[in-house]
């Protein structure tokens, strides 16, 4: 669960660089599985971030006690201090650290001196901040992830308006601009095939028909933008193991029927009795 939260955390600082909370809360996450150093990076970007803000040198302090520099940890409470007077937690914490440095010292008179009352005790459990701005990393994700749909989704239909339009150069860059967030869409390639075959791009309508396939075997139309590519490229024969193909995955689809029929070849003509031309039937 704390690895999660350090993603969830990372995620929402990629939208919101130098965001102090979230730094803060990371710091935290670190700091629950004793990830010192990840813990101190994360205070020490909080506090240059909101130098106000006494929270941030709290979290300083427990990654700084926990790599076991207590003098160090000392001084970033009083500074919690000098923004919170009556930080009771920052309080206790410096009279438990003197302790910790009396009885590493063997009970020496020379302990750095911090103000407060209390027994010396391990780093406080680091605590989410709650606060108004407080950031949710989940929510945080959630909207990411909605607003990188609503970016694909913007530019697939600026393709397709364009297809319509006939402006298929744009088509493309605009289908090739909405794979670089999704690269995993299957009817992305189907279109930009299609955009291809509209300028007699057969080559790069093939490479973009056949990912689709590979993306989504049962995507009928998948098989005809790979049909339509191989007819470009006079490669005729493989246009139809392709329909053929198609069928497979796709049984009875009606369009990879009516694609198969007609590259079929021609059916022969035959003489009748009474010398009348005549197509051969055959069955099915």
């Amino acid at each position: 669960k704390v690895a999660d939260s350090v993603w969830l955390y990372s995620l929402a600082l990629e939208k919101r660089p130098g965001c102090h909370i979230l730094h803060s809360n990371r710091s935290a996450a670190h700091a629950r599985v004793g990830e010192w150093a990840k813990a101190l990076e994360d205070a020490d970007q909080c506090v240059r971030q909101n130098s106000s803000w006494a929270r941030g040198y709290s979290r300083r302090a427990s990654a700084l006690e926990g790599m076991g520099k207590l003098t160090d940890a000392i001084t970033a409470h009083e500074k919690v201090l000098s923004l919170d007077a009556g930080n009771t937690a920052s309080q206790q914490a410096i009279a438990g650290l003197n302790d910790k440095i009396l009885a590493k010292q063997g009970g020496a008179e020379d302990a750095y001196q911090g103000s407060g009352a209390g027994a010396a005790s391990a780093p406080a459990e680091p605590a989410v901040d709650a606060a108004e701005e407080e950031v949710d990393p989940a929510k945080e994700a959630e909207e990411r992830a909605k607003a990188k749909a609503e970016k694909i989704q913007r530019y697939k239909d600026r393709g397709n308006k364009a297809v319509q339009a006939g402006n298929f150069e744009d088509a493309i860059d605009n289908y090739t601009t909405a794979l670089e967030y999704d690269p995993g869409s299957h009817v992305l390639y189907s279109n930009r095939a299609a955009a291809y075959c509209s300028v007699n791009q057969f080559q790069s309508a093939l490479k973009d028909a056949q990912k689709c396939i590979n993306l989504n075997p049962k995507f009928a139309k998948g098989y005809g933008r790979k049909s339509a590519a191989l007819c470009g490229l006079n490669r005729r024969g493989e246009a139809m193991s392709t329909f053929q193909q198609g069928l497979v995955f796709c049984p009875g689809d009606a369009g990879l029927i009516k694609g198969l029929h007609e590259l079929a070849p021609p059916k022969p003509e035959v003489k009748t009795e009474e010398g009348v031309e005549s197509h051969v039937k055959t069955e099915g």
